[in-house]
Order: C-alpha cells, then sequence, then structure tokens
C-alpha cells in the first residue's frame, strides 16, 4: 500500500494567526529509502543511508521583512510516506466425524512476513528563515542547523487494519469449531 501524505513545514514568520509555513523546494526531490537508525543512535546529515529523501534539496522560504513574508514553494501533502506491506494467512481443515458431525480446525496468521510499518520522515526544517541560503532566494538549508533528523524516519506507524491499529508484527490464531 502507498505511504501516507506528508508536508515538509518551515520555520519563518508569516504574520499571520493560523497559518503554517511550508519549506521551499530548491532541488529535485528524490526518495534514498535510507534504514532508520537503531534506538539510541542518530544519523549524521552527511550521511544518506539513513535518510528517507535527500534533506539538501530544502530550504527555508527567506523572509527578512513583513513586507516579504511568503509561502515555501511546496504544497500541503505534496509527497508519500514509505509505503507498507501485510500478507494474512488462513488455513483451515475439515475432518468428518460422523454423518451429522464434522471438526474444523484453523490456523489464522495475521502479517505472516512481520513487517514492520514505517511512520513518515522528521519534516521540520530547522533552517533559519533570516539567513539567506546558497540557492538564490532561499533561506537556509534545511540539513543544516541542530535538528540532525530532517528527513530521517525515528519511529513506526499503524495503520488501521480489520480488526483495528496495524503494527506490523505477526500474530497466529489457532481455533477448532
Amino acid at each position: 500500500m502507498s505511504g501516507s501524505p506528508f508536508t515538509v513545514s518551515s520555520g519563518g514568520n508569516l504574520a499571520a494567526n493560523g497559518s503554517g509555513q511550508t519549506a521551499d523546494l530548491v532541488g529535485k526531490f528524490r526518495i534514498l529509502n535510507g534504514k532508520p537508525p537503531r534506538t539510541g543512535q542518530t544519523c549524521a546529515q552527511t550521511d544518506l543511508s539513513c535518510h528517507y529523501f535527500d534533506p539538501s534539496i530544502f530550504a527555508a522560504p527567506l523572509i527578512t521583512s513583513p513586507a516579504n513574508a511568503h509561502y515555501g514553494n511546496t504544497y500541503r501533502n505534496e509527497f508519500r510516506g514509505p509505503g507498507y506491506f501485510n500478507m494474512n494467512l488462513s488455513i483451515l481443515r475439515n475432518f468428518q466425524l460422523t454423518e451429522r458431525f464434522n471438526l474444523q480446525v484453523r490456523a489464522d496468521i495475521f502479517g505472516l512476513t512481520n513487517t514492520p510499518h514505517f511512520a513518515n520522515p522528521n519534516l521540520t526544517c530547522p533552517g533559519s528563515a533570516t539567513t539567506p541560503g546558497p540557492v538564490a532566494g532561499s533561506g537556509a538549508l534545511c540539513n543544516t542547523g541542530s535538528n540532525n533528523n530532517f528527513g530521517v524516519i525515528t519511529g513506526t506507524a499503524s495503520p488501521g487494519g480489520f480488526f483495528g491499529p496495524d503494527p506490523g508484527n505477526r500474530t497466529t490464531w489457532l481455533g477448532q469449531s
């Protein structure tokens, strides 16, 4: 299944209450499908093997005064997060005991592949919206600053399943009737 949509947000004073700022796209968007770091580990900005997308292509919109305040050039829900995969299996067998009675033995396995569902990456651009960046008309690039998790997946998702939230782990039911 496809992943959920996401918006890359950014800092910057728009002077518009209730309005969120989006980042500027200053390069070609490309998905890297990096592996999330293990619990307790961090991902360096230069290590693209743990980023879901290339973080160097986003920048904060350059806002130097209230007169030039503007939204970033990306849209709400423009990008898609990591997709997820699920496979279930049911096996059953009927045993004829007598003419009138039979016994059914059943095994149901949900999440057969035991594949986790990853959440969207961290999407808040930590770049300063008042510092000119290397790309004309943009603020500082989003892969700079103290937030070293921009573009990195740090959690799992539990999309809705038939029996409620589905974290992707394997569940086995055995039954008979």
